[in-house]
């Protein structure tokens, strides 16, 4: 399986949509390493690509799957409906965990809970992990973090690097279990080898603040642009910030650059309009600054100027006087 999960990323970059659709179809049939984040990004590289959707099979229940994944990140709900019921027609286990999903979104909570269970019965990561964010946080339910745990931990084991982060997020914060920053930072780190974007930034903000460990800049950069490479809209947020508050450097120009990146992506990410705002305001005064700084220098300069004039002058009018003779009084 993993074979196939490094041909579809491969085939991904490369643009090669024929393999990477053969590959991840059997990546999804075995719901392996929560395969669905991995064409979820495809969406950036071929948007509404009408060639590449007739190289489908759809009639197939995961191809059905996968297209109403694009076109949700199209912001086309109808055709989302559409492919998710003809893959659930066709009894595709995690084609209920995203419906169920979807339900939450539009506030029908009872049809959301009565998907993911299905799919949770079906034995679907998906569902098993949309289920344990359910009860995380209260969407329709009354928070449960011991079910949330229980959960979380059940797709752990079955090697969700999602999972990973949304349990190492309950350690942080102490929901459901004791506290753990070190068990925390476990958990993230196995999901960052598994190369899974939101990790990156949890992680990376354990070394900026020094939660569980010492702060450390240097690493934090690195994760932050390695989750930016993935395509992590918040790893982009948390990095802008880092230069936006000089922890590696003030730079303002770059801080604005992730920002707008991120607002191109998500025009309504508040974090990134409200920090960019922020940066905008900070590079005016900067500015300001710059121009005020200049006008002193000039400033210091002509009077320094005028310094070694009167200076000379001085000089001047002492040789002059040192050439009169003396008279002194009687």
């Amino acid at each position: 399986m993993e074979e196939h999960y490094i041909l579809a990323n491969n085939a991904l970059k490369e643009k090669d949509y024929n393999t990477f659709i053969a590959n991840i179809v059997v990546c999804a049939q075995n719901d392996y390493k929560d395969s669905r984040d991995i064409y979820c990004k495809y969406y950036n590289n071929i948007k509404c690509d009408i060639d590449f959707i007739k190289l489908l099979d759809q009639e197939n229940e995961y191809v059905q799957h996968i297209l109403s994944v694009l076109y949700y990140h199209m912001d086309n709900f109808d055709k989302t409906r559409e492919y998710l019921e003809k893959s659930i027609n066709k009894e595709c286990p995690v084609a209920f965990a995203e419906f169920g999903f979807i339900s939450d979104i539009t506030n029908r909570h009872d049809v959301s809970m009565t998907y993911l269970q299905k799919s949770v019965d079906m034995g679907c990561l998906t569902g098993i992990i949309y289920l344990g964010m359910k009860y995380n946080m209260g969407i329709g339910v009354e928070i449960n973090y011991e079910k949330a745990k229980e959960l979380f931990e059940k797709a752990v084991n079955r090697g969700s690097p999602r999972a990973m982060e949304h349990l190492g997020g309950m350690y942080i914060n102490g929901k459901g279990v004791e506290i753990n920053y070190s068990k925390a930072i476990e958990l993230f780190t196995k999901a960052v080898e598994l190369k899974y974007p939101n990790a990156f930034n949890s992680l990376a903000i354990m070394y900026i603040f020094g939660i569980g460990t010492e702060i450390d800049y240097v690493k934090a950069k690195e994760l932050l642009e390695e989750g930016c490479k993935l395509g992590c809209v918040d790893t982009n947020i948390s990095l802008a910030v880092m230069y936006q508050k000089g922890y590696i450097g003030k730079d303002c120009k770059k801080s604005i650059e992730l920002y707008t990146k991120v607002l191109k992506q998500k025009p309504n990410n508040p974090n990134a309009l409200n920090n960019l705002r922020i940066s905008l305001n900070e590079k005016e005064m900067f500015h300001a600054l710059v121009q005020q700084l200049v006008e002193y220098e000039t400033k210091i300069t002509m009077l320094k100027n005028q310094h070694k004039n009167l200076e000379n002058k001085y000089k001047k009018l002492k040789e002059e006087i040192s050439l009169i003779p003396s008279y002194g009084s009687n």
